[in-house]
């Protein structure tokens, strides 16, 4: 490799290069075969990793149509403009039909429908194009949004996942599955009781309850209940979690990852949103109260039930608004005020929302 400065040591410009947002690394591979070949090796991508200034912004990546898409940070989107422009290209995308998305560490994890044969999963990253195919388990299909948690240092990483019989479904035939990267193949979990653990599953729009993973264990929620269950896929246990006695148990519950905790949320009458977070002694503490009704419902012809939150992220939480058609709300819980993002889309056609920040690992 040659030398990337005629003027600075080439570790001087390594440390300046290191601090700069992935937006600007993928930039700046085009510069010359010696910028390209240091920007895209894996040191340089474990340097710019543990640099702290370097972080690139967090935005979601979403379902939209059967095409992964994604809303740009801090913008609106204009409404016309559905492929969603702005400004970073997802190099990446599907033959046509994807679903079940799931982000973990700047990587992403989907289902590809285009081939009714193989059902296969993509693992990889969208800003640098890297993909590799995992054939589903022998004979299944995919049906629940896959548990996908990167491990930052090793990059290896593991696939949760409920699958049914690919010729019918039939959740009575259905089963478990792990995958693990360092064993490269999918193992049936034979110590889960497929009985009380069947997730919920949406068939209209292929996309099930979505999982988050916090150190080997994985959390979803069964509508059995509802319940919260936590699977330990290193010790092979299984725990079954009560949600919040305060909330509304007919409701849609939503799960994500917030501040670091598994947390559970929803609209209840009154436009009122409540948000819990699971403690070290799994119990719920709830954490946000909010009355949306002044802000939203008195603008917008709509009621509660029609509303499911399905991601806070800083001060913004996406709600989905679901009547004759799809929209999506972009709702500030600090000035209270909301924006759409999102209108006039067949229902059921968005889906699966997740907070991704780019990254330059390969798995």
């Amino acid at each position: 490799m040659g030398s990337l400065s005629t003027d600075l040591p080439d570790d001087l410009m390594i440390k300046i290069l290191s601090q700069l947002p992935v937006e600007s690394i993928l930039r700046f591979k085009s510069v010359s075969q010696s910028w390209n070949s240091l920007l895209s090796s894996s040191s340089f991508a474990t340097t710019h990793s543990l640099s702290s200034s370097a972080l690139s912004p967090t935005f979601p990546l979403l379902v939209l149509e059967h095409l992964i898409s994604y809303i740009p940070p801090s913008q609106p989107l204009p409404l016309s403009n559905p492929t969603f422009s702005g400004h970073l290209t997802l190099i990446f995308q599907p033959k046509s039909d994807s679903s079940n998305l799931a982000c973990s560490q700047g990587m992403v994890c989907f289902q590809d429908f285009a081939s009714s044969e193989s059902f296969d999963l993509f693992v990889g990253n969208p800003a640098t194009g890297n993909f590799a195919a995992l054939p589903a388990p022998s004979q299944y299909f995919i049906v629940l949004t896959p548990g996908f948690d990167v491990d930052p240092i090793s990059r290896n990483f593991k696939i949760l996942a409920f699958g049914y019989p690919a010729m019918g479904i039939s959740f009575q035939g259905g089963q478990w599955f792990l995958f693990c990267s360092i064993a490269s193949n999918w193992r049936p979990i034979r110590e889960i009781s497929i009985q009380s653990l069947v997730p919920y599953f949406d068939c209209r729009c292929r996309y099930g309850e979505k999982m988050v993973c916090i150190r080997n264990t994985f959390y979803t929620i069964c509508h059995d209940g509802p319940k919260v269950v936590a699977f330990d896929v290193e010790r092979k246990t299984w725990d079954q979690i009560l949600t919040p006695e305060n909330a509304d148990q007919n409701n849609f519950f939503q799960i994500q990852l917030w501040n670091g905790r598994v947390s559970v949320s929803q609209i209840l009458e009154g436009f009122i949103l409540k948000m819990w977070v699971l403690s070290e002694e799994k119990n719920w503490v709830q954490v946000i109260q909010l009355g949306l009704e002044s802000s939203i419902s008195s603008n917008l012809d709509m009621m509660y039930y029609d509303m499911r939150p399905v991601l806070l992220m800083g001060d913004t939480l996406f709600i989905r608004w679901r009547l004759k058609e799809e929209s999506v709300i972009a709702y500030n819980v600090k000035n209270q005020t909301h924006r759409l993002i999102l209108e006039g889309y067949p229902l059921h056609s968005v889906s699966n929302f997740e907070p991704y920040r780019p990254t330059l690992f390969s798995l």
